[in-house]
């Protein structure tokens, strides 16, 4: 830990040094270190440590050295101008982890700050690994059940056997997700595809003003006989979720609750649009209980982007608003577990609440998908 502190003093005089100069010095106003007003949610700590390892390391290769007789030779002008590189990529890397977790400004030697050093030394130590790029779901089964992967999926798509339904369940249970391939079949994806390929050309996807980097309609499947193709979705994925509240009543909060559904929400991401980390249903106001994404694309390579980010189940306790200390020594409870890439007649299910977090990286070609939300509701309501 005396390393670690002599490191972290040369680092913050690096990075301080431009600061401190622009900080005027009012007489007598004492100077006060400044004080977090909230900790860092547990998701943003291991990203913090992570940028704040690899930014030290970064520093600590050392600038090229020369006599200061003699000029330096072009191998060694490149070598210092790499190195040099590497200090401010370094600098950045730190700078960026403090603006991650506010709290680094006063790390180490904060007894508050115990989850920091936990995950320094875990980090430091190749406990945990620096760099962790989850498994990307492409062309391969590896991820589905065993029940799904052998199916082969025909123009009807799959057929909802309670076989089916059974390894729907089971994964769910287990992975909090489950992807099925070939939902609709080809005739039927088709037709979706254009649905929401005319919906963008005649100007009725607009800009969501709360996601802010889409373009997005809500679909009335009985009003608008614009939408009317996609009453096919609608109704296989109500069978699927009606089967899944028969055959695995343990999936829900409660066990005598009904469920509805929300209209379709139809979403077209354009190149550099992106979707930042979160929850559907982080604090249970809304009621959503699963979330089912259906992708549209006519194709798509890696280098398109536009993943769905999974990442592994989030604590219910918060951190902010007196819901825990915020001391506690987090590992990799966070972390991505699966880039879903956006297959088209993919379906995608997952839990809206904290058990399945997510985001959707930045997508470098067109992206269309439909988002079904299913609500938990209490009776009389309808049931699906």
């Amino acid at each position: 830990m005396a390393m670690l502190e002599s490191r972290a003093a040369d680092t913050a005089a690096v990075l301080d040094t431009a600061a401190a100069e622009n900080v005027p010095n009012v007489p007598g106003v004492p100077s006060v270190p400044w004080l977090p007003v909230a900790s860092t949610p547990r998701h943003r700590r291991i990203q913090a440590l992570r940028l704040y390892v690899q930014g030290e390391r970064l520093l600590d290769e050392g600038p090229v050295t020369t006599s200061q007789h003699d000029p330096p030779s072009q191998p060694v002008q490149q070598a210092h101008s790499h190195d040099q590189g590497m200090l401010r990529e370094g600098s950045a890397k730190i700078e960026l982890a403090r603006q991650l977790a506010r709290e680094l400004d006063q790390w180490p030697g904060c007894d508050q700050l115990a989850w920091a050093d936990s995950l320094y030394e875990k980090l430091t130590t190749g406990v945990l690994p620096l760099e962790h790029p989850p498994c990307l779901l492409n062309e391969t089964k590896a991820d589905l059940p065993p029940e799904l992967a052998a199916l082969t999926a025909d123009e009807a798509g799959h057929s909802l056997s309670a076989d089916t339904i059974d390894a729907i369940a089971t994964k769910l249970r287990s992975n909090r997700h489950v992807i099925v391939d070939g939902f609709l079949g080809v005739n039927f994806a088709s037709t979706v595809r254009s649905t929401l390929t005319a919906a963008w050309d005649d100007g009725v996807l607009t800009a969501d003003e709360y996601l802010g980097t889409d373009h997005t309609a809500w679909a009335d499947t009985a009003a608008d006989a614009r939408w009317a193709s996609l009453a096919a979705l609608e109704a296989k994925a109500d069978e699927l979720v009606g089967g899944l509240r028969r055959a695995a009543p343990d999936l829900a909060e409660t066990a005598d609750s009904c469920f509805s559904r929300q209209h379709a929400l139809c979403c077209r991401y354009s190149a550099g649009a992106s979707l930042d980390r979160h929850a559907d249903n982080p604090n249970g106001e809304n009621k959503r209980w699963l979330t089912l994404v259906y992708y549209a694309q006519s194709e798509w390579v890696e280098a398109d982007g536009g993943c769905l980010r999974l990442y592994r189940e989030e604590s219910r306790v918060s951190d902010e608003g007196g819901g825990g200390s915020g001391n506690e020594p987090d590992d990799m409870t966070d972390d991505p577990v699966l880039d879903v890439a956006p297959l088209g007649d993919r379906l995608v299910i997952f839990f809206s609440d904290l058990r399945s977090p997510h985001e959707v990286l930045k997508a470098n070609a067109p992206r269309y998908a439909i988002t079904l939300w299913y609500r938990e509701e209490d009776p009389p309501l309808a049931c699906v």
